[in-house]
């Protein structure tokens, strides 16, 4: 997303432990890449598993053998990852912004984005922030996330829609804080995963941006 030298000189400004700013920066890369590995590989398995044939839907649904249940089993483990690993890119992204723009002013046992956004000063950064985690995508993950890991899995199965002609696998529709959330094809969800990263990397495009201002204005 940066070089780390390039990196290094912006943070010159001010007594930020840059070494601990590299970390967070080397794990929000290296989750991307996981993220990307997993969400390639729940992909390939959805379009495998995706009937041709009104033939193979009927079969998806009912007589399932036990290589599509295991496919079945694969894809939403290599979704649910996804959908961890996007959402975890916001949580090391707070460090680094608690970091350098909030001067570590909230504790890290503590840090979130919802934490660090509330502590900045109003401008394009957070006005972005705050764009990126009212979108629909944002809230589906964030629930997902949290419904998972304090409750229950989301459920997934194999269904035929005769009204829209579609058929494959989805995610059971879930409630997290007094909030529904429908039933997903399994390609739904993983498009809100694909969003969510998406966001937190131009996020961090305009973190740059702003970086880059700073350092002029220490530097005229």
């Amino acid at each position: 997303m940066i070089k780390e030298e390039y990196f290094k000189e912006l943070l010159k400004f001010s007594d930020i432990d840059v070494a601990s700013c590299i970390n967070n920066l080397r794990s929000m890369s290296k989750t991307i890449f996981i993220y990307e590995y997993h969400k390639s590989e729940a992909y390939k398995i959805i379009k495998d598993i995706d009937p041709k044939t009104y033939r193979e839907a009927m079969e998806l649904v009912f007589l399932s053998s036990k290589d599509v249940s295991f496919k079945k089993l694969a894809a939403q483990a290599h979704i649910q990852s996804a959908i961890y690993n996007s959402r975890a890119l916001y949580d090391i992204f707070s460090h680094l912004i608690n970091k350098v723009f909030l001067k570590g002013s909230v504790s890290v046992d503590s840090c979130s984005i919802d934490k660090v956004k509330s502590r900045l000063c109003d401008g394009v950064f957070k006005t972005s922030l705050i764009s990126a985690i009212n979108t629909d995508s944002y809230f589906y993950v964030n629930s997902f996330v949290n419904t998972i890991k304090h409750r229950d899995l989301v459920g997934m199965t194999s269904s035929i829609d005769f009204l829209s002609d579609r058929s494959g696998i989805k995610f059971k529709g879930f409630k997290y804080n007094e909030k529904d959330y429908e039933s997903l094809w399994a390609i739904e969800v993983l498009s809100h995963s694909l969003n969510v990263k998406n966001n937190v990397i131009d996020l961090f495009d305009i973190f740059k941006r702003e970086l880059v201002n700073i350092y002029r204005e220490n530097h005229c």
